[in-house]
């Protein structure tokens, strides 16, 4: 399909661990979608499948999700925020839930869900404290959630039993360090990655044993970065790497970490990453918007 310059169009494209394109998708949306995505003011989150995305109605404080080609939306989850709430973390976990981590200024509005878009089951609902949350990750059996939960008085991952119902672990840094974005490892043992980051912003890719707690460094970044773990497949991590700059927002590079060799390789071909998925089938899907 061709599109000229003026048309809007989200590219979904699966490319391989090489950075191989496999196949590339151009979903094209309407003027009414294209005028509210710049109205919403806490982001938004494509669907896997490129056609649809989940959004935040500040005005109702709804979860929406949204048909792009026909501008039609429905209500997924009420209730979800209100004026004095931030929209933290929206995030697709599979093709049909999504995680939802919200923070203010009260302890009641610190909030992490996860939701069924098919049928608005809410299948997680925890209220850890006040401040600030950031999202997480359901392991693949759909067992556990490993999240970051960062408030006044408390910084570090707690790991939440969905089966029991209960907080059966947490994993603390230490003083003026933020473990974030966690996320679990798919080589079958229960191990958690995640990006341990100093207030300066200097991260470091972290491997942490959820039996005894252990962690050790991947990786270490010496400037400033932005570094977003993405997900995992084997033994291999992919994560996007960015230099801070909180003015400019420079472009992210994908990378992958194969803990079996413990070598880095960049994923290149890709002028700027989007969204980045990780999937069982040995493929990366991107989701990324061109306007």
């Amino acid at each position: 399909m061709h599109l000229s310059d003026n048309e809007k169009h989200f590219v979904v494209r699966t490319i391989s661990y090489e950075g191989r394109t496999l196949q590339e998708r151009v979903v094209p949306i309407c003027g009414r979608v294209y005028a509210l995505i710049y109205q919403i003011k806490q982001g938004y989150a494509l669907g896997p499948d490129g056609c649809s995305m989940a959004y935040l109605d500040e005005q109702s404080g709804e979860l929406r999700l949204l048909d792009l080609q026909s501008g039609k939306s429905r209500k997924v989850m009420a209730e979800l925020a209100t004026r004095a709430v931030h929209l933290h973390t929206l995030e697709w976990l599979s093709d049909r839930e999504l995680l939802v981590a919200t923070d203010g200024t009260l302890e009641s509005y610190a909030r992490i869900a996860v939701v069924d878009v098919a049928d608005s089951t809410v299948r997680v609902d925890l209220r850890p404290g006040a401040g600030s949350l950031l999202g997480g990750e359901v392991r693949a059996d759909g067992a556990y959630l490993a999240y970051a939960d960062h408030n006044w008085n408390y910084n570090g991952l707690r790991i939440y039993d969905l089966r029991q119902a209960r907080h059966i672990g947490e994993l603390v840094p230490g003083p003026d360090l933020y473990a974030t974005l966690p996320r679990w490892s798919t080589d079958g043992e229960p191990r958690l990655l995640y990006i341990e980051r100093t207030r300066d912003s200097r991260c470091t890719l972290k491997q942490c044993d959820v039996a005894t707690k252990e962690s050790k460094a991947l990786k270490s970044w010496d400037k400033p970065s932005d570094v977003y773990v993405c997900g995992t497949a084997g033994t291999k991590v992919f994560y996007k790497v960015a230099p801070h700059d909180p003015f400019r927002n420079p472009p992210a590079r994908l990378f992958v970490w194969d803990a079996a060799t413990r070598t880095e390789s960049e994923i290149k071909g890709i002028e700027t990453v989007g969204e980045v998925r990780i999937v069982d089938t040995g493929n990366i899907v991107i989701y990324a918007h061109r306007w």
